[in-house]
């Protein structure tokens, strides 16, 4: 089954009071979300905290998820808000899937609980990777089979190619070869048959 490319809208809400005591900055937070977004993976900014994808496949959204939340984990707290929605379809909770991907991840869940107690204690946190995840190093199962499936159909017309040039030049010389019969056996002309071609 083909995935239908769509476009998703993504917007995001950040809580500026939280934003002061985890980073000691208002605008550092959006201006680096908007850097990563527009340059890193290609969205286009709309306005305000608002962008678009171009149109990619339901794989390549998943992927897109990973790296923001690998991205900005240590924000985390300071989102109210962080959706992506299908062009004219449903939203999509991504800090629901934040929570789900910490719950299940135990380095992401002791990496989280360290980054609340640095900011507990008044630490501001600085705009880098803290924790990258294992999805975001290497791309996910099933964009690499799609990979090596589409690799495996250019190998196949590859050698389908190869094998019609063959052919055509088996051909050539099965004709080449009658018609020398013919030059070198002209009395036997009429016994060698024209091979099937």
């Amino acid at each position: 089954m083909i995935e239908k490319n769509i476009s998703y809208c993504f917007s995001f809400d950040l809580n500026t009071n939280k934003l002061l005591k985890y980073t000691h900055s208002k605008n550092l937070a959006y201006y680096e979300i908007k850097k990563f977004l527009v340059n890193e993976l290609g969205f286009i900014h709309i306005k305000d905290s608002d962008y678009i994808t171009p149109k990619i496949s339901k794989t390549r959204f998943n992927i897109i998820n990973n790296k923001i939340i690998g991205k900005f984990i240590h924000i985390f707290d300071c989102f109210n808000k962080f959706q992506a929605t299908e062009v004219d379809k449903k939203n999509i909770d991504i800090l629901e899937k934040f929570e789900g991907i910490i719950d299940k991840n135990p380095e992401l869940k002791q990496e989280l609980q360290k980054v609340r107690k640095d900011v507990e204690q008044g630490l501001a946190c600085d705009h880098k990777n803290i924790f990258l995840f294992n999805e975001i190093r290497k791309e996910s199962e099933e964009e690499r089979f799609m990979q090596e499936n589409k690799q495996l159909k250019e190998t196949i017309n590859e050698k389908d190619t190869e094998i019609k040039k063959l052919k055509e030049e088996n051909k050539k010389l099965r004709l080449i070869n009658w018609n020398n019969n013919l030059v070198q056996t002209p009395k036997k002309s009429k016994n060698v048959k024209k091979p099937k071609i």
